[in-house]
């Protein structure tokens, strides 16, 4: 009769058991010593070894010729054991067998010396689903059982058991198998069945594992069945996910902006009935190796894979910045979490692509702040570039404002002594300015929520001609911003607010910045008015 290899291949001895030698050591010197505990709660994720140690245990403390802790496997025990004849070890599903009179029927049999063991042993499986009237039935006896009665409990949902239970247990939390060791696990049965394999298919299949030595074998098995050889195309196939190569891809649209090819990439999947789920679970996880091997010099020991796949992982990551990749992960992050509760999957993953390929669709406070702190650094660096049709549109738009052009001086403006002395004669306004005018400025817009305009100030110089007031800056965007209706009209405002005068803001391109001393008329103005007086 065919069994599934998870059960074939179970552990017999705590030497067998992958990936929880802080458990099973302790287990052997337990049985060693004779100094096992009456009742144990086994707790930890499905398909990490709580049922199989389980049994083992009850095998170890039953066993007539136990060796070094673990059982012979061989004696009359381990035997009736393993084939179920001995009737002293007794499972209990408590998914099915939750009520109180469950456990009281329990309680009245534990009485009950066992038939041919040492000792009596109850494993209760799925413990947390008992109910609350089962949990008070069963206190009393957990607490104080019969020399000849052991109990070990086993959960995947520890939080669901009380604390009185838990108390009266000692407590062992099995972790998540690493998917190097479900890999060498998976090697060795692959070698004693004879079963040819790739090994980047079979570490495909220890990380879609998840930490569980169980899924990795029902993986494995559901392979076998199709193939005489495990391929990486194979697993891919077999689980519904999606290929490296494919992720590679996929991410390679992202990162070159490409909408189009993405969508299609996308919609082809999705032809082919691929599970769209996992198929952003895999890209989350695609991101996060990009994550690290961006933040890391030495990423091997945080990715699970083949040295080979390492390298392709660093090639990519070289190509995204770091930003890039914490953003796409945030999004990929919600998009799993709607999707949860949404029939419209495709949708869903083809919006999170628009966002991913391009973050100026992404309205959200999050992406606009990241957004405008990436345009701001790049304005402190000097690094901020505009390509040529932006220019043009630039160009054009200052072409068509002949009001502007004509009001504008092709040559830097200068201020002659008699015009200084002119303007001391009929501007009372000019004579009540400080030199302190841009920093009160500054002050203004600050207190008008304008703090985005404020990173433009930088290295900027400013003249008054008559009834302009220029501002000169060699940041493109920043002259374009300033000229800006919304923007301009503030600014105007504060000035008047200022110096009790409106003045008419424009802003331009250094190169037409004066010659003066401090580029700055203002100044010049309020010095010379004080030395008159």
């Amino acid at each position: 009769m065919y069994k599934a290899l998870y059960r074939k291949w179970r552990p017999q001895t705590f030497s067998d058991v992958v990936g929880q030698n802080h458990i099973t050591s302790t287990l052997q010197n337990q049985v060693i010593n004779s100094k096992t505990s009456h009742a144990y709660l086994f707790t930890g994720t499905r398909g990490t070894g709580k049922t199989t140690c389980a049994k083992i245990l009850a095998k170890a403390v039953n066993c007539m010729r136990p060796i070094n802790g673990n059982p012979c496997n061989e004696c009359e025990i381990c035997i009736g054991i393993d084939n179920q004849s001995i009737m002293d070890i007794i499972e209990i599903d408590a998914a099915s067998n939750n009520g109180v009179d469950d456990i009281r029927e329990l309680r009245d049999e534990v009485i009950y010396t066992p038939a041919v063991a040492r000792k009596k042993v109850y494993i209760i499986d799925e413990v947390h689903m008992l109910s609350g009237g089962a949990w008070n039935a069963l206190l009393k006896t957990l607490e104080e059982p019969p020399s000849h009665i052991m109990f070990i409990l086993a959960t995947t949902e520890i939080q669901k058991v009380p604390q009185t239970i838990t108390s009266r247990c000692q407590r062992f939390d099995f972790k998540r198998i690493n998917p190097t060791d479900i890999f060498s696990r998976l090697d060795f049965i692959c070698k004693n069945e004879k079963i040819s394999f790739e090994e980047d298919a079979l570490m495909k299949i220890a990380s879609l594992a998840d930490g569980s030595m169980r899924d990795g074998l029902s993986i494995l098995e559901k392979c076998i069945t199709n193939s005489e050889k495990i391929t990486l195309a194979l697993v891919d196939g077999a689980t519904g996910g999606m290929s490296n190569l494919y992720l590679y891809e996929f991410t390679g649209y992202i990162i070159s902006n490409d909408i189009s090819k993405a969508l299609i990439s996308i919609r082809n999947e999705y032809d082919n009935s691929k599970d769209m789920d996992m198929f952003l679970g895999e890209l989350l996880t695609h991101f996060r190796n990009l994550l690290i091997a961006k933040a890391v010099s030495d990423p091997s020991p945080l990715i699970e894979c083949t040295a080979a796949e390492i390298l392709k992982i660093k090639a990519q990551a070289k190509d995204i910045s770091l930003t890039r990749i914490m953003y796409s992960i945030e999004i990929i992050i919600d998009t799993l979490s709607k999707i949860q509760n949404n029939t419209q999957s495709r949708v869903l993953i083809e919006l999170c692509t628009l966002k991913l390929c391009d973050p100026k669709t992404n309205i959200s406070p999050s992406a606009l702040a990241n957004r405008i702190a990436i345009l701001e650094n790049k304005i402190v660096a000097g690094n901020l570039t505009i390509n040529s049709s932006q220019t043009v549109s630039a160009e054009k738009t200052e072409k068509e404002k002949p009001v502007e052009e004509n009001v504008l001086p092709k040559e830097p403006y200068e201020v002659s002594n008699q015009e200084v002395t002119e303007t001391k004669k009929t501007s009372s306004v000019l004579e009540k300015s400080k030199v302190t005018f841009i920093p009160e400025l500054i002050d203004n817009l600050k207190m008008a929520k304008q703090s985005s305009v404020l990173c433009f100030f930088k290295d900027m110089k400013a003249e008054i001609v008559g009834e302009i007031l220029y501002l000169y800056t060699n940041n493109v965007v920043g002259i374009e911003i300033l000229n800006k209706k919304t923007t301009n009209d503030t600014i105007v405002d504060s000035v008047k607010a200022i110096t009790g005068k409106t003045y008419k803001v424009i802003a331009k391109e250094k190169n037409d910045e004066p010659t003066t001393k401090d580029n700055n008329i203002f100044e010049e103005l309020h010095e010379d008015i004080l030395k008159g007086e």
